[in-house]
């Protein structure tokens, strides 16, 4: 029997498929490479996605742990003095034993993104950790901005 938190999370899981465009349980099970009956029960609160799932499902959805699971927002992302490495923590929780759940390109597009919004975070942990970021950033154009906004 699905509780009223578990309802919410069903919700929750409706609202984030809607918004990527996914508008079938079927879909989203195909996107995932998982079952449809797992989607389905997901949809009706039964149970939740975990491990490798759910991280699949945070990256697919472009949404936090925090939101999909508890309902929880991020008032100011900025805020929070988190490095490259604290990230996966910071965006999706613990359930992975810490691994990081952020790609360098989500990394270094999140600095711009602040910093076209007027956000210094140049004095952040996640600012001291742009050289780990660049090494595996593929983008060339994110990799032309952060080298040139490392260089200010």
């Amino acid at each position: 029997m699905a509780t009223n938190h578990s309802k919410e999370f069903a919700a929750r899981i409706k609202e984030a498929a809607g918004e990527a465009g996914i508008y079938s349980p079927r879909e989203l099970a195909r996107l995932l490479g998982v079952q449809p009956q797992a989607v389905k029960q997901w949809y009706q609160g039964e149970s939740r996605p975990n491990g490798k799932n759910l991280a699949n499902l945070l990256s697919l959805l472009h949404v936090r742990y925090e939101w999909l699971m508890y309902g929880k927002h991020s008032d100011d992302a900025a805020e929070n003095n988190a490095s490259y490495s604290d990230l996966g923590t910071l965006v999706y929780g613990s359930p992975y034993g810490g691994r990081r759940a952020i790609n360098e390109y989500e990394a270094a597009r999140a600095m711009q993104l602040c910093q076209e919004a007027g956000i210094d975070i140049t004095g952040k942990r996640i600012w001291r950790d742009r050289n780990r970021i660049l090494g595996g950033l593929t983008d060339q154009g994110l990799r032309s901005w952060l080298q040139s906004a490392g260089s200010r």
